[in-house]
């Protein structure tokens, strides 16, 4: 930091299913889809804005940095259920892995029944299934997660920050956290 300015950087990812281009996209649905990321892609990102975006049964395999990501509104009343999520950092030192399974930062997301899961036995290069918040609610209002299976996160099981209220936590196992297993903070 030098002189009143300082330098930013930003890094698009790259998707298998991005929806980024949409304007807006409303009532959207994905089940029983495998995302074989294999490393070299995130899994899903959603339109700026839109209404019911719902993915069930779902397998998001080895994103390279998100499994779902929203860029803006587009996950207004977002349904994620009975999904997998399984890491691609397992041969990463912890401190160099940056992927989040999913993030959240709009209203009435409804995140049930998902596992979120290391792909490899403890000890072993795939024993870890996120490397940030495996969960991440930030401005969430009106939400729901629950009955989620969370292991081995690198950081928290479930994080919600940024001023997010009127929400439900109830029913997930979270096992193994690197940090806190459920967060809540105003940071």
């Amino acid at each position: 930091y030098t002189g009143g300015t300082r330098g930013y950087s930003f890094t698009r990812h790259r998707y298998i299913l991005d929806f980024s281009g949409f304007g807006k996209l409303d009532r959207f649905e994905l089940t029983n889809v495998e995302l074989l990321c294999s490393g070299a892609a995130s899994g899903v990102i959603l339109a700026p804005a839109g209404l019911t975006f719902r993915m069930h049964g779902c397998i998001v395999n080895a994103p390279k940095d998100r499994g779902l990501t929203s860029i803006g509104t587009g996950c207004q009343g977002l349904l994620v259920y009975e999904c997998q999520f399984l890491s691609n950092e397992q041969n990463l030192r912890a401190q160099d892995r940056t992927a989040v399974c999913l993030n959240i930062n709009a209203n009435d997301a409804k995140i049930r029944d998902n596992r979120i899961v290391e792909s490899g036995p403890p000890g072993s290069p795939g024993a870890n299934s996120s490397s940030s918040a495996a969960i991440y609610l930030e401005r969430a209002t009106r939400f729901v997660v629950a009955g989620n299976v969370v292991r081995r996160p690198l950081a928290d099981g479930i994080h919600i920050t940024g001023g997010s209220s009127d929400g439900l936590v109830a029913g997930n196992l979270v096992r193994d956290s690197g940090d806190d297993m459920i967060a809540v903070v105003s940071y």
